[in-house]
């Protein structure tokens, strides 16, 4: 119990893993992950794209709300009015 107490090191503290140890987790996986840099910059884009679509999706039922329930400027039915 001893051995695992007196091993163990804060967070971020240098250890016996090398150089890269005291550096921090983030910065580790940062640099693991830069190395297949358009992967990465690819699901960023992605991610960001999917961002921007979800933010765009509660427009349709406020759209449905404002012109077709309560003003009657439109029709809920698609293409022209019969």
């Amino acid at each position: 119990m001893a051995d695992v107490a007196a091993g163990a090191k804060g967070a971020g503290g240098p250890g016996p893993d090398g150089p890269e140890a005291g550096r921090g987790w983030v910065r580790r996986l940062f640099g693991y992950c830069w190395q297949y840099r358009s992967d990465v910059l690819l699901a960023l884009g992605a991610s960001l794209a999917g961002m921007a679509v979800m933010a765009l999706v509660p427009l349709v039922p406020k759209l449905i709300i404002d012109d077709v329930i309560v003003s009657h400027d439109r029709s809920l039915a698609p293409g022209p009015p019969c």
